[in-house]
C-alpha cells in the first residue's frame, strides 16, 4: 500500500511539473476580471517569444503522457488482480471435489 501512495505522489508531481510548463504565472487577485486580463495577458506574452509556445506544448505532452501511462498501469493491475482472483476462486472451486 506504501509504495503505491509514494507512486501516485510521484506521478501526481510529474503531471503537475508538466502543467507548471504549460500554464504561466499569474498574479493572484481578488477581482475576477483583472485575474482574467492578467491571464490572457500573460499568455500573450508567454507565447509570443520563439521558444515559449515549444516549452508549453512539451509541457502538455509531458502531462499528457504521464498522466496516460499512470493510467495504464493502475488498468493492467486492476486486470491482473481480477485475473488472479478468478483464478484463485476457481482453483478453490476445483480443489474441494
Amino acid at each position: 500500500m506504501v509504495w503505491q501512495v509514494l507512486g501516485a505522489s510521484g506521478l501526481t508531481s510529474a503531471v503537475l511539473a508538466g502543467l507548471a510548463l504549460t500554464v504561466p504565472t499569474v498574479r493572484v487577485s481578488a477581482d475576477l476580471a483583472q485575474l482574467l486580463q492578467a491571464s490572457v495577458m500573460a499568455l500573450t506574452a508567454q507565447y509570443t517569444s520563439p521558444g515559449a509556445a515549444a516549452a508549453g506544448a512539451a509541457g502538455a505532452v509531458l502531462a499528457l503522457a504521464v498522466l496516460g501511462r499512470g493510467t495504464w498501469c493502475v488498468g493492467m493491475a486492476l486486470s491482473v488482480g481480477e485475473e488472479l482472483r478468478c483464478s484463485r476462486v476457481w482453483s478453490a472451486a476445483h480443489s474441494e471435489r
